[in-house]
């Protein structure tokens, strides 16, 4: 086992802030997903005044949505590996698309507002295509952490801390004197903000170096 502050200790500069743009990339996920997690049924009551049974099937379609594409994602990953033989590039694009794709149909389905029926419909594609990502997001701790990936893994799930700590206090203030267009603009918004950061994380670059103390990744690029 590492310290967080023995670990950071034996990173290079490189390995640093390609780690941050991870620890970015986590965070505005975070506060994106944060909506689904929390502000769908409240949404639901105050715009929709829908009762208990019905808000909480149509808040569920979004979380089904997830699940199905974690799935998708892992296997996507694997495929594309495997196809290009290019790690770095394969993470990248199903990290970006992902979150670029979520970003947009969440602008779309601003266009079904008012039929909750139909725009918890089109949240499910949201995170759908938001959480395929997330198994690319814990290949590559694996893939830098080496030897040290509980601790890398540790590290970045702390660090969503501040996501989470962050997006209720912020979509609060939004839905309260702002309005719920603008809670999901914000969200679409951080979700485009978060494909943009896969830009900068790059799954070759070891937390460690050195093979005796972290294990670099496999040789593909």
């Amino acid at each position: 086992r590492i310290g967080f502050r023995q670990m950071f200790r034996g990173m290079s500069p490189r390995a640093i802030v390609n780690l941050l743009a991870l620890n970015i990339q986590t965070i505005l996920s975070t506060v994106a997903d944060n909506i689904f997690s929390a502000w769908i049924p409240l949404f639901l009551w105050q715009v929709h005044d829908l009762r208990f049974k019905e808000m909480g099937f149509y808040s569920a379609l979004p979380l089904l949505g997830g699940a199905l594409g974690g799935a998708v994602g892992g296997w996507l990953n694997d495929q594309m590996i495997r196809r290009t033989a290019n790690r770095r590039w394969s993470r990248r694009l199903v990290g970006m698309t992902g979150k670029g794709i979520a970003g947009a149909l969440l602008l779309i389905s601003l266009f079904w507002y008012d039929s909750p029926q139909y725009f918890c419909g089109m949240l499910f594609f949201v995170k759908f295509f938001s959480d395929w990502s997330l198994t690319t997001t814990w290949g590559t701790v694996t893939d830098i952490g080496g030897n040290q990936s509980a601790s890398v893994f540790a590290f970045n799930n702390s660090v969503a801390g501040i996501g989470s700590i962050a997006a209720p206090v912020m979509y609060g203030y939004i839905a309260e004197y702002e309005g719920w267009t603008n809670v999901f603009l914000t969200g679409a918004a951080v979700y485009l903000l978060c494909a943009a950061s896969w830009l900068l994380i790059d799954c070759t670059i070891p937390v460690f170096a050195d093979k005796t103390s972290g294990d670099s990744p496999p040789k593909t690029e």
